[in-house]
């Protein structure tokens, strides 16, 4: 029973990620894929980013997650869950789209093309952003619910899960490739 507990806690504090990872999809899926954030511009013969890394998905992943925090944080003390500190609402999603985004410049740079797939940087690029950015501002919250088993059940499900939502958005037709 601890082990479903350790996921369901684990699910629940990575939730602001996971649907800030998310939305830049649903919303080029919806509404276009609007200006890229790169400019357009190169580095030698690769754009910077690519077409896939628009400032609409960025905003929408951002807000996203925020507003994601926000729920939990009203649902939290009836459901016996961790409150997101303000800072933490802020990092989570922000971290997540940063890590994805330099997930897209290494890519880019070892001349993997858009919607290629890199095993494990496609799965966690976006959770070390997360982390990354959460442990930087706002190193006490993440400490107190980050534990090592938190970490680990975050590290197997996410990838799991990362494969089986793309999966669903390829039938859907919101992803391009199953991956």
């Amino acid at each position: 029973m601890e082990i479903i507990n350790t996921i369901i806690i684990a699910l629940w504090l990575m939730l602001p990620a996971f649907l800030a990872n998310m939305a830049p999809a649903i919303i080029t899926h919806i509404s276009g894929t609007g200006k890229p954030l790169d400019g357009g511009k190169y580095i030698g013969n690769n754009r910077i980013l690519g077409d896939g890394k628009t400032i609409r998905g960025l905003i929408a992943g951002i807000i996203t997650g925020i507003t994601m925090a926000l729920i939990q944080n009203m649902l939290a003390e009836y459901l016996n869950m961790p409150l997101f500190s303000i800072i933490a609402m802020i990092t989570l999603p922000l971290g997540t789209l940063s890590g994805d985004i330099a997930g897209s410049f290494i890519k880019r740079r070892i001349n993997i093309e858009r919607g290629k797939a890199l095993p494990l940087v496609d799965q966690l690029d976006f959770v070390t952003g997360a982390w990354l950015f959460t442990l930087i501002f706002d190193y006490k919250w993440f400490i107190n619910y980050f534990t090592l088993p938190i970490i680990i059940a975050i590290i197997i499900i996410t990838p799991l899960f990362h494969w089986l939502f793309n999966i669903i958005g390829y039938k859907l037709g919101v992803c391009k490739e199953p991956w």
